[in-house]
């Protein structure tokens, strides 16, 4: 017992006198993009992986989403239940008169067979499903969609087309500062970390798109400085 009560005790007095990680200094800080290359480098990596971006602003999104299904021959988008999405009912009526928009309302979980159900609509009948990035990552070109029942996860993982609203104005460095902004908040089920439409390649390491998801993905991105133009513009008048 006495080669084992000095084992332990040396591991007893190893734990009290170990330097928590945080406290150590033996790693640099990561470098940080510097915040004026953010939006040239988002672009740059977001178009180099078949996105398509559509500039928009805060006022006149909903409107570019209308011309956008049209000129894409979208016939039913899926959209999360969402504060936006009477609004947005309305303004696609209004200009996508043969376009079908069905509000997620139900969880794909709870499937009973029927042919009318969410699931079968979902995999089978849905052209198009609307999402909203909560981030943008600059440093990687990515979108962070937190999934919850404003957000499911399937809206950008199943239709072949994925639509992102993304705002200039929610752009940070990196993932440190994402979630350096996150803390003290509750954490969602799910982070989905969105850098073009879906893509695999074979052995040898051909790419080919939209084999297991959205074969396009298209980013409204809410132009913060256009935004703000509007805004003052409509105060004028």
């Amino acid at each position: 017992m006495t080669a084992r009560n000095n084992i332990l005790a040396r591991l007893r007095a190893g734990q009290t006198n170990q330097v928590a990680a945080s406290s150590r200094d033996e790693l640099p800080p990561l470098a940080s993009l510097p915040k004026e290359q953010w939006r040239s480098r988002f672009m740059e990596l977001m178009t180099a992986n078949h996105a398509d971006i559509v500039e928009t602003t805060e006022q006149g999104w909903q409107q570019t989403l209308a011309v956008e299904l049209q000129q894409r021959g979208v016939k039913s988008l899926l959209l999360a239940d969402r504060a936006e999405t009477d609004s947005l009912k309305v303004v696609l009526a209004d200009k996508t008169s043969e376009l079908t928009v069905q509000v997620f309302d139900s969880s794909v979980e709870h499937w009973e067979g029927n042919s009318h159900s969410m699931r079968s609509q979902l995999f089978s009948s849905t052209d198009a499903g609307l999402s909203y990035a909560s981030a943008a990552l600059a440093e990687t070109g990515s979108l962070v969609l937190e999934t919850g029942p404003q957000e499911p996860r399937t809206l950008s993982l199943v239709p072949p087309l994925s639509i992102i609203v993304a705002r200039e104005a929610e752009m940070v460095s990196g993932l440190t500062e994402y979630m350096a902004g996150r803390a003290g908040k509750t954490m969602p089920t799910n982070l989905l970390f969105v850098s073009g439409p879906s893509k695999t390649a074979d052995i040898q390491q051909t790419l080919a798109y939209g084999a297991h998801g959205p074969k396009s993905l298209l980013i409204l991105w809410i132009n913060t400085a256009e935004s703000a133009a509007g805004t003052e513009l409509g105060e004028g008048e």
